[in-house]
C-alpha cells in the first residue's frame, strides 16, 4: 500500500506542512519531533508529541477487524498512510508507539505503530479484549435473591414494629395497674349473681 500524500493535500489548507514546520523551496522543514514529507508524523515517545493513536484507530479497526466507522470497501483509500498492517498474537514483542483504544462495542484494541518517511507500520493484537457477557442465569438468580432478601427485610421490620408496640402496651398496662385506686379485695369488674327487678305495678290497684 503506497503513500499518496503530496503538497497538493494541503494546498487549499491554512496548515502549511501540517502546521508542524515551514516550507522552504517547495520542501517542508519540520519542527522537532515531527518528520515526513508534510511533517505529518510524530513519534509518541518523543517530548511534546501527543501521538496518533486516535488518528489510526479507525483504520486499524477497518483493516484488521473489518469493523468501525470506515466502510470496508473504503479502507484502502482512506487508510493509504498505513504502509503495512500485521496482526500478531501479542504486541509485547513489537517495536513502536503503544496504543490502546476502545471500539464501538466496548472492546479494547491494542496496537503499536512506527512511522517513517515512507509511511506507517502497524502491528495489531489479533484478539480484542471484550467485557465478558453477563450470564442470564446469574441475572435471574440475582433478581430472585434480591426479592427474597427484600421480603425477609420487610418481615423483620414488621416483627420489630409489632414487638415494640406490644411492649409499649404492656408497659402502659403495668402503669395503669399500679395506679389503680380500688382495694385489693374489690374487683372493679365484679357483678353479683343476684339480680333484683322492681315491678312498677306492685302495690297499685288494677281496675
Amino acid at each position: 500500500m503506497g503513500k499518496s500524500s503530496s503538497f497538493d493535500d494541503w494546498a487549499d489548507s491554512d496548515l502549511v506542512c501540517s502546521g508542524n514546520g515551514v516550507c522552504e523551496c517547495n520542501n517542508c522543514k519540520c519542527h522537532p519531533p515531527y518528520f515526513g514529507r508534510l511533517c505529518e508524523y510524530c513519534n509518541q515517545g518523543e517530548k511534546n508529541c501527543t501521538g496518533q493513536c486516535e488518528e489510526y484507530q479507525d483504520c486499524v479497526q477497518c483493516l484488521a477487524f473489518g469493523m468501525g466507522p470506515i466502510p470496508s470497501q473504503e479502507c484502502q483509500g482512506k487508510c493509504s498512510d498505513i504502509l503495512t498492517l500485521q496482526t500478531v498474537p501479542s504486541i509485547g514483542d513489537t517495536s513502536g508507539d503503544y496504543c490502546s483504544v476502545t471500539d464501538g462495542k466496548g472492546c479494547r484494541i491494542y496496537f503499536t505503530y512506527r512511522a517513517d518517511n515512507e509511511g506507517v507500520l502497524v502491528w495489531v493484537q489479533s484478539e480484542r479484549e471484550c467485557p465478558k457477557p453477563v450470564e442470564l442465569l446469574y441475572v435471574v438468580l440475582g433478581v430472585l435473591a434480591a426479592v427474597v432478601l427484600l421480603g425477609l427485610a420487610i418481615l423483620i421490620v414488621w416483627r420489630v414494629v409489632i414487638t415494640i408496640h406490644d411492649r409499649r402496651e404492656y408497659q402502659k398496662f403495668l402503669i395503669d395497674q399500679k395506679n389503680a385506686t380500688w382495694s385489693e379485695n374489690q374487683n372493679p369488674i365484679f357483678r353479683p349473681a343476684r339480680t333484683t327487678i322492681a315491678n312498677p305495678l306492685f302495690g297499685k290497684k288494677i281496675d
